[in-house]
């Protein structure tokens, strides 16, 4: 018997070598642009190395751990870049619990993190852009909180166990945890275990949500690096209670609406006369209320998927030859089953028809109760092929493309829907050694929808002469004695301007619940054969300088910049619900949004930082009904985030310190409420008040341990009591929380 233990408990410990990372969304050091690497949850996240043709330092000094613990890039492998990058912990980023809270543009979320939520980004939702993240196949819509093992897992090449843990705790049931853990079997082979468990409450007592996700991977890499496998096994489990109605502190009240977004309601909504619109909604909402929006409404969304990644180099790099090509052949298979299901047993069709929200795009209207579910199964196959040349004075060309097939099958009460697709993929590059140009197609064939097509371009220019990178500083000491602090190398020097440009065109379907399941009045569901493709077109430029960096005893080197953008986004033909929450779509009128972003980062007084990032956009649409007004309306005209800190490298309680104050803020848009099954977003006529939210926040790195505290939405009561972002679901009240991210090596 203790023979047995000791096996089961030696096999424990081997599969707990396996790999790690929740992809977050993790932000540059460039004035918040979004990019999408692989890394610790939020928090101790790996980047890029430095970007030679810049001399980038990326987010100020490389922190040395171990020099064998890297991780590898698939998707960097296949294109022939640097494949390897080292561990890198980013300070900035210890305090920033909350991906959504996070990300860039502007956010629609019902009141708690982890329940639907909606990124505005240039006046549009992100599923109109391509973004490298978990993408919903029957939805068409994005979720953060799902780990995927083509998207967000890590993989790890480490010669030395490796295990970090990442902590966090709120109020109440508001809980982050992270645990990593990574060990190489032999040289060649290297197992990882990533899980995380994550509790949150909203506003609402008993509106809670509890999320675990884990995966179990393995890599692969033969002599030479000439093939590598990798594999993926992971499980989501999301579960979020909409209890709601109870609120934390019952006399505070919150400001829903300020002046008139449709001057004669009663015509759109007629339930209610114009006096009853005034005196119920044009004023305060008051948390006091006790009457439950829902009662006992239960969701819970399990996937399960295995992902499969094989790579050969056919021609291999050699150092040799005055020009250098290769060519590189790719194979990936995915495997997913996903399910819903959804209960409300008592709903108030009195509070659902009083606050408008939440919305059941299939409820029947003599119903007090619902229950649904759904499953998905997907399986796609890949082939794909990269070749890259690239010759002594900087020129280089790389090509790839590729064929998917994927089969999905959607199992909705007793009605099965299959979807057969074939994708036809092309990349290619052109790098000279001030610009760079890029391109992507995409065209996909199915069974049941119309041919849909992406095509992608963007340009990068740095006209500027080469100039020195570091300039020592009065206060510049050679060495300092903890080692933290880098030398200058006094012949790295960059491109101080950048000159960036990027056209989008999309011709996109409708997502398959939209199609083929609109609820009757009998709770059944129908196929709506109605709908044509959206086109998605957008166009932006920018224009960013850097400043030179003065080195100084325990500064750190975050550069200073300026940036511009522009962009131009139209969308014709666009799909959306109706006041009737029917499917409908606009074929003679189109929506533009245009708009200017300005971010940059200001040094001052040597160890102080100012970043800031503000848009303002105007949108028009070419109808004047209401639900394309309530549409054209649902983003802000205007928003941005504001961060001021203190950054030392070197005090008397730690290795690295940073402290200071976080504003993000919002001007005036209509609200939208949620189908919380289908996770779709409905107009609704309420007009949500420009907020602003601060917080502060101290994150301090002691020995490899970093450890930080947080105020979250410290001026609560100072104006108002709270903000929403959807009707009637207030955001989090003042939340103070601490967390900590140790990474233990041997």
């Amino acid at each position: 018997m203790r023979r047995r233990l000791k096996y089961i408990f030696g096999a424990i410990l081997l599969f707990g070598g396996m790999l790690p990372g929740l992809m977050a969304q993790v932000y540059t050091d460039n004035g918040g642009e979004q990019v999408n690497f692989p890394g610790d949850p939020g928090f101790s996240n790996i980047n890029l190395a430095p970007d030679t043709s810049r001399n980038d330092t990326g987010s100020g000094k490389k922190i040395k751990i171990k020099p064998n613990v890297k991780f590898w890039d698939r998707d960097a492998l296949f294109l022939h870049q640097d494949r390897q990058y080292s561990l890198e912990n980013r300070l900035g980023n210890q305090y920033k619990y909350d991906e959504i809270e996070w990300q860039q543009g502007f956010i629609q979320s019902l009141g708690q993190s982890g329940k639907p939520f909606q990124v505005w980004r240039d006046g549009v939702k992100n599923q109109n852009f391509i973004l490298d993240q978990w993408k919903n196949p029957i939805l068409n819509s994005y979720n953060d909180y799902i780990i995927d093992g083509k998207n967000k897992a890590q993989f790890i090449d480490t010669r030395t166990p490796y295990v970090n843990v990442l902590y966090m705790q709120g109020p109440d049931r508001l809980q982050t945890t992270d645990v990593t853990v990574s060990r190489n079997i032999n040289p060649f082979l290297n197992t990882t275990f990533y899980i995380q468990r994550r509790l949150s409450e909203s506003a609402y007592r008993d509106m809670v949500t509890d999320h675990l996700n884990l995966y179990l991977s393995a890599n692969f890499h033969a002599f030479k690096d000439r093939y590598h496998a990798f594999a993926v096994v992971s499980y989501n489990l999301l579960n979020d209670a909409f209890n709601g109605g109870i609120p934390k502190s019952g006399t505070s009240n919150f400001l829903v609406q300020s002046g008139d977004l449709i001057t004669d309601r009663s015509v759109y909504f007629p339930l209610f006369s114009n006096a009853e619109w005034n005196t119920d909604f044009n004023g305060s909402f008051f948390k006091s209320n006790n009457a439950p929006l829902l009662d006992d409404a239960l969701r819970k969304n399990r996937m399960r998927e295995i992902y499969l990644d094989h790579q050969y180099e056919l021609i291999p790099l050699s150092d040799s030859a005055k020009i250098k090509n290769r060519l590189t052949l790719r194979n990936e298979i995915i495997w997913e089953i996903n399910d819903l299901d959804y209960s409300d047993a008592s709903i108030s069709t009195s509070n659902l028809e009083a606050n408008l929200i939440p919305v059941y795009a299939s409820l029947d209207s003599g119903s007090n109760s619902i229950t649904e579910d759904w499953l998905s199964r997907r399986f796609k196959l890949s082939g794909m092929a990269s070749y890259s040349l690239q010759t002594k004075g900087g020129f280089q060309v790389n090509v790839n493309g590729g064929l998917d097939y994927q089969v999905l099958q959607f199992v909705k009460d007793t009605t099965l829907t299959t979807l057969n697709s074939t994708d036809q993929i092309v990349n290619g590059s052109i790098s000279f050694p001030l610009a760079r140009i890029e391109g992507h197609l995409r065209q996909r064939f199915s069974d049941r929808f119309s041919a849909e097509r992406d095509v992608q371009i963007k340009a990068h220019l740095e006209p500027w002469t080469q100039i020195q990178r570091y300039k020592k500083h009065k206060f510049f000491v050679k060495k300092d004695s903890l080692g933290e602090i880098p030398i200058p190398d006094s012949s790295a020097r960059y491109r101080p301007v950048s000159v960036d440009g990027a056209f989008t065109l999309r011709d996109m379907n409708p997502s398959l619940f939209q199609t083929f399941f609109v609820g009757d009045s009998g709770n059944a569901y129908v196929p709506n054969r109605n709908l044509t493709n959206q086109l998605f077109t957008h166009t932006e430029a920018s224009i960013r300088y850097d400043f030179p960096v003065k080195v100084g005893l325990s500064d750190t080197l975050l550069p200073m910049y300026a940036k511009l953008r522009g962009f131009f986004t139209r969308i014709d033909n666009p799909i959306y619900y109706n006041s009737n929450l029917e499917v409908v779509q606009d074929m003679d009128n189109g929506i533009n949004w245009i708009g200017l972003e300005a971010s940059f980062r200001l040094r001052f007084w040597r160890k102080f930082y100012l970043e800031n990032t503000i848009a303002y956009q105007i949108e028009t649409a070419s109808a004047d009904n209401l639900e394309t007004r309530l549409q054209e309306q649902s983003a802000p005209n205007w928003y941005g985030n504001s961060s001021l800190f203190y950054e030392n490298n070197k005090v008397a309680f730690a290795q690295q310190f940073r402290a200071g104050i976080d504003l993000r803020y919002f001007g005036r848009f209509a609200g939208q409420t949620i189908d919380p099954i289908s996770t779709e977003y409905f107009a609704t006529n309420y007009e949500m008040t420009p907020y602003f939210r601060a917080g502060l926040f101290a994150v301090l790195k002691l020995r490899g341990v970093y450890v930080w505290g947080r105020v979250q939405h410290v001026n609560e009561f100072l104006l108002t009591n709270g903000y929403f972002t959807t009707p009637f679901y207030p955001m989090l009240e003042r939340v103070v929380s601490f967390g900590v991210n140790w990474s233990f090596y041997n």
